[in-house]
């Protein structure tokens, strides 16, 4: 922003300060807020001219100070406009996106004067600048209504104002609406980048839940015994069977190299890599084979333990659910004879 557009802006707050948004601000606000802009402007310019000598670390304490002196004018007079000083002093903090939210801010206010449009004018120049340093994330969806949240941060509902501006790096945004699935998603965003998401969201399942009469009595009910589960055992046999398998395929490889290493014939330089390979393939082989007879005696553990008293546990109940039938002599007086019974 050029040097004097920064001084006819602080001299037209100084003067000419937008009407208060409110009547409680008085006529001692507005004059502690032009003398509090007066000093940042000095300040910042104080900044500039440090920065020009190339003494950074006093230019950057100038820039601190005028923010805060702009911070303050806001405090003691609540106007818009002096959001345009406070971004300016952020922008030169290499706050970036600090100062592009003021610019938003003030560039969202609704008053429409001489001084807002050369507010605005400055604020625009400044966002195009700021730009540069940030990424920007636009998010279109084909429903109205979804609230979207970025880091956390609640931005709007659909349909948002643009692009939302955020620092370069991973950003996670998501999206949400009553009646329909969540969308969620991971940007890495370079600087300068502005990407564009459309997003459509679906429709949750309507799921219908029959109401049940309390004096309904179903006509047959079917218990069912969930039947013992032999993955573990088929997993123990697969895993031993291969293991196993393995290691007889190891255990040939390493005898052939050791009839290699055993052929005098052949070249010492051979022979050594066959004595070495072969003392490989024979520690492999140990290993499959302790592997597989682990593999083996787990599942022989987990059928005595579990699967073989579960089984038994399901043969007694179906035993006891069962039809029984009794016979049993009887005599009463001068009466004799069987009793036949039976339950279900």
């Amino acid at each position: 922003m050029p040097v004097w557009l920064r001084f006819i802006l602080v001299f037209c707050f100084t003067l000419r300060i937008a009407a208060p948004t409110s009547h409680a601000q008085s006529d001692d606000g507005k004059i502690e807020a032009g003398e509090l802009i007066a000093k940042g402007s000095k300040l910042l310019a104080k900044g500039d001219a440090l920065m020009k000598r190339k003494k950074a670390d006093k230019g950057l304490n100038a820039y601190a100070e005028a923010l805060e002196a702009y911070e303050a004018s806001y405090e003691a007079y609540n106007s818009p406009q002096i959001f345009l000083l406070i971004a300016i002093a952020e922008q030169k903090l290499s706050r970036y996106l600090e100062a592009m939210r003021h610019y938003e801010t003030m560039l969202s206010d609704s008053s429409s004067d001489k001084l807002k449009k050369e507010a605005a004018d400055a604020a625009i120049a400044g966002m195009k600048e700021v730009q540069k340093f940030l990424s920007a994330l636009d998010i279109t969806v084909e429903q109205d209504g979804a609230t979207i949240t970025i880091d956390g941060e609640e931005i709007g509902t659909t349909p948002l104002d643009g692009p939302y501006w955020v620092d370069p790096g991973e950003h996670i945004y998501t999206v949400t609406l009553k009646g329909y699935t969540a969308v969620e998603e991971v940007v890495d965003l370079e600087r300068g980048e502005q990407a564009e998401r459309q997003v459509r969201l679906l429709a949750l399942p309507i799921t219908v839940v029959a109401e049940k009469d309390d004096d309904e009595i179903p006509f047959d009910t079917v218990t069912e015994t969930a039947t013992p589960s032999k993955t573990t055992l088929y997993a123990s046999i697969g895993v031993s069977g291969t293991l196993l398998t393995a290691a007889i395929v190891t255990g040939l490889t390493a005898r052939k190299r050791h009839t290699t290493f055993s052929d005098m014939d052949l070249p010492a330089e051979e022979r050594e890599d066959a004595r070495k390979s072969g003392k490989n393939f024979s520690l492999a082989t140990d290993l499959l084979v302790a592997g597989g007879l682990l593999a083996a005696g787990y599942g022989l553990f987990s059928y005595y333990t579990s699967y073989k008293p579960a089984k038994e546990r399901m043969a007694a109940e179906s035993e006891q659910e069962q039809a029984e039938l009794w016979v049993a002599p009887y005599a009463t007086g001068n009466q004799a004879g069987m009793a036949i019974g039976a339950s279900f």
